[in-house]
């Protein structure tokens, strides 16, 4: 059998560290990128009750929704997607914290393929 398929994924990581503004731009994609998974971890916990949405290009795709950062550990994003155009990944708290870091990490591939044969 012989198919298309991609052969190199790329691993986008940007950081936020407490004290820094409420919204922030981490990770840009190129145009075509197929989006496989979004990865938040939190390294360092925020201040109780902190907590802060994901979104893609402008707040038109949302790819996580009221996450916790009061605790370490990792939370996935749901959602896979298609980048028809280059846009941004950005977080974006619901309140001030001088406390915490946080990675997020988007893990895509690009349009180019390779046909393989099985």
């Amino acid at each position: 059998m012989r198919q298309q398929v991609h052969n190199v994924s790329y691993l986008a990581v940007g950081g936020y560290k407490g004290g820094q503004p409420l919204e922030k731009e981490l990770v840009a994609l190129p145009a075509g990128a197929e989006v496989l998974q979004v990865t938040m971890e939190i390294k360092e916990g925020f201040s109780a009750g902190c907590s802060c949405d994901v979104f893609f290009k402008d707040e038109s795709l949302t790819l996580m929704d009221t996450i916790d950062l009061s605790t370490k550990g990792f939370k996935t994003s749901a959602i896979s997607f298609k980048a028809e155009d280059r846009g941004l990944v950005k977080i974006k708290l619901n309140n001030e914290s001088e406390d915490g870091v946080l990675f997020l990490k988007v893990h895509y591939f690009l349009p180019s393929t390779i046909l393989a044969e099985y």
